[in-house]
């Protein structure tokens, strides 16, 4: 393991630095190196972390190619009905929106949220992040009515299991507030990012200057896809590593702020502008960039 993993991390620098043909070279050096040596589980493994690998690198297309593989693998390992296949089954999914196909993505998400309602019952927390995920690539079809029920109902089960105050409802509040948006419901829209700034801010103690212990406050299972408002997941993830980067010394902040409550103060801020209310969509507005700014520093 240890040799893949060195050649998969060299072969992702190769890329990163556009020296494409001998990152293939190692990609492929590393794959007959799995087929030999890995169990069909084990190997599923492999075939996802290449594929977070390329997708990083922006290399799509084998990105999919890699994450199919994981998915075949799975379902002839653990069967097709297995929680592991459902994690592959969103992650393609996932992946499959980003590049637009709607279609096949959304065929995916359903069947991850199945085995899931199917496997943990219908009022778990992964049962809600598959809603969640599955509201994301709805919305992105048009379906805005269809988006807003999926995201209530994921904050339903959130709301049940968790409590009506927990940070885990922030991404679903501000995808609903991007689905009300979607459909002109704008006071909604805006009552529900308030609350995700609420929630957001209440987590990271109020003007987000202390930081939660844990990074994956935000419990969708991959965020390559759709966060249904004005920012997209990718953006979203990109804070997030941006942050993760000043609490390891090289960001120049004093402190670091959640990139979700980036997203809502951003969302909320073209609400208010949509609504003719310009000086508190102005100050929504500079509260992002103070935060943003405390988390990256200043240019």
């Amino acid at each position: 393991m240890a040799l893949l993993t060195a050649l998969m991390t060299t072969a992702h620098l190769l890329g990163k630095a556009g020296r494409r043909e001998e990152a293939t070279a190692l990609h492929q050096r590393s794959q007959t190196l799995a087929d030999r040596t890995l169990a069909p589980d084990k190997l599923a493994g492999h075939f996802n972390d290449l594929a977070v690998l390329l997708y990083a690198a922006g290399d799509y297309g084998p990105a999919t190619e890699y994450l199919q593989r994981a998915l075949a693998a799975r379902e002839a390992a653990l069967g097709e009905h297995h929680l592991d296949v459902a994690q592959s089954l969103n992650n393609l999914a996932v992946l499959l929106g980003v590049q637009g196909q709607y279609a096949a993505a959304l065929t995916l998400q359903q069947r991850s949220l199945r085995i899931r309602e199917a496997t943990l019952g219908p009022h778990h927390t992964d049962v809600a992040t598959a809603l969640n995920n599955l509201a994301d690539l709805t919305l992105k079809t048009g379906a805005g009515e269809e988006a807003v029920a999926l995201y209530e109902r994921a904050l339903d089960i959130k709301r049940l299991v968790l409590g009506a105050d927990h940070p885990k409802l922030v991404p679903s509040l501000i995808g609903l507030g991007g689905a009300l948006r979607e459909q002109q419901r704008l006071d909604e829209a805006a009552a529900a990012m308030m609350r995700a700034v609420q929630l957001a801010e209440r987590a990271h103690g109020g003007d987000a200057q202390e930081e939660e212990a844990d990074d994956d406050e935000d419990d969708d299972d991959c965020r390559l896809g759709s966060s249904s408002g004005d920012e997209t997941a990718e953006r979203r993830e990109s804070a997030s590593r941006a942050g993760r980067a000043g609490r390891s010394g090289g960001g120049g902040g004093g402190g670091s702020a959640s990139p979700d409550l980036c997203v809502a103060l951003n969302n909320l801020a073209a609400l208010l502008t949509e609504q003719g209310r310009h000086a508190d969509a102005e100050a929504a507005l500079r509260r992002a960039l103070a935060l943003s700014e405390r988390t990256v520093g200043r240019w």
